[in-house]
């Protein structure tokens, strides 16, 4: 069970803001060490504003060997 091609994105980032730090990870997991296994894929970023504030965003999704989005 594995993720192919992943990749990350936004819709808007507003134009006097700057990204950085961009990344898309992927991996593999087991629940509890013992249950039914599932794949990965963690988008993040760090958005900054126009008077220099950072803030680090990401989201993860996970799918279950079961197929079940977690």
């Amino acid at each position: 069970m594995s993720v192919s091609s992943p990749s990350g994105g936004w819709d808007h980032i507003p134009s006097n803001a700057t990204t950085s730090n961009v990344s898309t990870t992927s991996g593999t997991g087991r629940y509890a060490g013992i249950f039914n296994k599932y794949s990965y894929v963690t988008f993040s970023f760090t958005v900054t504003n126009v008077i220099g504030l950072s803030r680090d965003c990401s989201v993860t999704i996970r799918i279950s060997e079961s197929g079940n989005q977690i």
